[in-house]
């Protein structure tokens, strides 16, 4: 299941669930009427959002529509305090970087409890609320099978695409550094249970390649799909 969060004309952005190909969204506020309210109830809210997700598939959402990532509201980045920084202190490693909320964990959570405590997850560039720029679009766990490697990390590769004019891929599809996720939850979980938060991991080298600002980067799924939208602001030096 994907999630974005879209305006309303008061208030805090309603929640809406959006389409594989990023084509659809439908509101869901009769189900959770934002982020906060959902993941407060997920063990009831997610599997109603996955209907939802699944009528998008298949042309049965009742109120269903198009999906543009300009709709977008920016994912709130209040609540993220915790972070787990690349090995060794590489700053430029956490060009990109991996957001994750969670569920409680307990005590010295095993690999399958923190795989059952991951509720949503999205990809950016640099550090939220530190200048840092996410994408318009998080995603359920099921939405990385594999990109997960044997050791609990996070692998996943990139596109660069221009951010005006023709869109068309720029280069080849790059296999990024790992995002410590399994193993790094369960270090913070030794200190003792950890409440439902928000984590911020910082990509282990290799980093992203430089591009010449204007480019945004696409996350590419398993099967080669757009998996958050382009996260945009991308500034880095010509390669």
């Amino acid at each position: 299941m994907k999630l974005t969060r879209l305006p309303r004309p008061r208030g805090e952005p309603a929640l809406a669930v959006v389409s594989h190909d990023l084509s659809l969204c439908q509101p869901v506020e009769g189900i959770a009427r934002s982020l906060d309210a959902a993941l407060a109830d997920w063990a009831t809210v997610a599997p109603q959002l996955a209907e939802v997700g699944h009528a998008l598939e298949f042309g049965a959402a009742r109120h269903a529509w198009p999906f543009s990532e300009q709709m977008a509201q920016a994912w709130p980045v209040a609540g993220i305090e915790r972070m787990c920084a690349p090995p060794d202190g590489d700053a430029a490693a956490a060009d990109l970087t991996l957001v994750v909320w969670t569920g409680a964990l307990p005590r010295r959570a095993t690999p399958d409890a923190i795989r059952s405590a991951l509720r949503l997850l999205t990809f950016g560039v640099g550090v939220p609320g530190q200048g840092g720029t996410l994408a318009p679009v998080a995603v359920s766990p099921d939405e990385l099978e594999g990109v997960w490697t044997a050791d609990g990390r996070l692998q996943v590769s990139i596109r660069c695409r221009p951010a005006e004019g023709p869109d068309r891929v720029t280069g080849r599809e790059h296999p990024q550094g790992c995002f410590e996720v399994i193993n790094a939850l369960g270090e913070a979980s030794r200190a003792g249970p950890q409440p439902p938060g928000v984590w911020c991991f910082g990509a282990q080298a290799p980093v992203v390649p430089v591009r010449p600002a204007g480019y945004r980067l696409e996350i590419v799924d398993a099967r080669g799909g757009n998996l958050c939208g382009r996260i945009p602001g991308v500034r880095t030096s010509p390669s």
